[in-house]
C-alpha cells in the first residue's frame, strides 16, 4: 500500500486537478491579461477534489453570497 497520499504505482492524489489548473492556466491567462480580465481556473475532478484557486474562488462567492 501506499505512504502519505502517493499509491506505490506513483499515483498522486489531487495530481489531475492540479494539473488541469495549471494547463487552463497556461492556455488562457496570457489573452486575459492582454485585455485587461482576472483569470482564474476553476478545475475539479470525477472525484470532487478542487483545485487550490478553485477553492478560493468558491470561498469568494459564498462571502458575496451571504451578505
Amino acid at each position: 500500500m501506499g505512504r502519505g497520499n502517493t499509491l506505490d504505482k506513483g499515483f498522486v492524489v489531487g495530481q489531475a486537478v492540479l494539473k488541469a489548473e495549471a494547463s487552463k492556466v497556461t492556455k488562457h491567462e496570457k489573452a486575459c491579461l492582454e485585455n485587461q480580465h482576472v483569470f482564474v481556473p476553476f478545475a475539479f475532478d470525477t472525484f470532487g477534489g478542487l483545485a487550490p484557486d478553485t477553492v478560493r474562488l468558491l470561498n469568494r462567492v459564498q462571502k458575496v453570497v451571504r451578505r
